[in-house]
């Protein structure tokens, strides 16, 4: 006899649908015959097994201590240094480059402020 099966079918018959609780009731019976069992040998089985015991919970591990985490190393731009303004060498590289890739027309070179 397969209990779980005949579980799945007894938990159907608390359905709030009376057609879907009558179906799991002639499946439970169907299988029941087919095994030459009735209820009443069902009842029988369930008196004399023992009782059920739920698995007893294992004991838990002590907790081991966390390590403090290890400090994570400072980038070169978090370092605590001052910012550095860029001196006139740079901005007139950095113009360099700038009028290079646009070839910029002189109206629109960004060393004139009007």
């Amino acid at each position: 006899m397969n209990v779980e099966m005949l579980t799945k079918l007894l938990m159907m018959t608390t359905s709030s649908h009376d057609g879907e609780a009558l179906v799991a009731i002639r499946k439970a019976n169907e299988m029941l015959a087919r095994d030459r069992l009735n209820w009443q040998d069902v009842m029988k089985r369930l008196q004399s097994a023992k009782p059920y015991e739920a698995p007893k919970a294992k004991p838990r591990e002590e907790a081991k201590p966390r390590e403090e985490p290890k400090p994570k190393r400072k980038r070169a731009r978090d370092q605590d240094e001052p910012e550095q303004r860029p001196d006139e060498s740079d901005r007139e590289y950095t113009l360099r480059m700038f009028r290079r890739l646009h070839a910029t027309a002189p109206e629109d070179d960004p060393s004139r402020i009007s």
